[in-house]
This record gives structure tokens, C-alpha cells and sequence, in this order.
């Protein structure tokens, strides 16, 4: 099995693991693809290599209607794995 390339994909709606409507209601962005070129991100790569920062937490209290970037990923979560961590 081949191995794609992740620098070469670009994000978009459809691949960035943030559902639009989750990103909506919770940022200051309209797309899941704007706020990940908000942070600096362009590629899958760059999802893939995402690593907490304060900087990152940051961005996430002021862009968003949560604290920390932990906040943010288990929100959008389903609710019975929210419940789980």
C-alpha cells in the first residue's frame, strides 16, 4: 500500500477533521478551511503535525468560545466521547 504524500493535499471542508457547522457556531470563522489558514496551516501535513502550544491556546480563547485548544477538540466531539474523557 502506497503512502500519500500529506504535504501535497491541501485542507479543505471536507478533510479538516472540524465539522463547518461546529465552526460556525463556535469561532470566528465560516469554514473549517478559514480557520486552519488562520493558524498557519495549509496542508494535511501541517493538521498532522499540530502540537498544543500556548500560543495555540491563545488563539483558541480569542478566536473561539473556548479556553484551550483541548477545550476545542473534545467539543466537537459526539457527546458519549465527551462524556468518556
Amino acid at each position: 500500500m502506497s503512502r500519500r504524500d500529506l504535504s501535497k493535499i491541501a485542507i479543505n471542508d471536507s478533510n479538516s477533521t472540524f465539522d463547518e457547522d461546529f465552526i460556525k457556531k463556535n469561532t470566528n470563522f465560516n469554514s473549517p478551511t478559514e480557520f486552519f489558514h488562520a493558524l498557519g496551516m495549509f496542508t494535511l501535513e501541517d493538521l498532522v503535525n499540530l502540537k498544543p502550544t500556548s500560543s495555540l491556546d491563545d488563539f483558541i480563547s480569542k478566536n473561539t468560545k473556548f479556553k484551550t485548544y483541548e477545550e476545542f477538540t473534545i467539543a466537537q466531539l459526539p457527546k458519549y466521547m465527551q462524556d468518556v474523557l
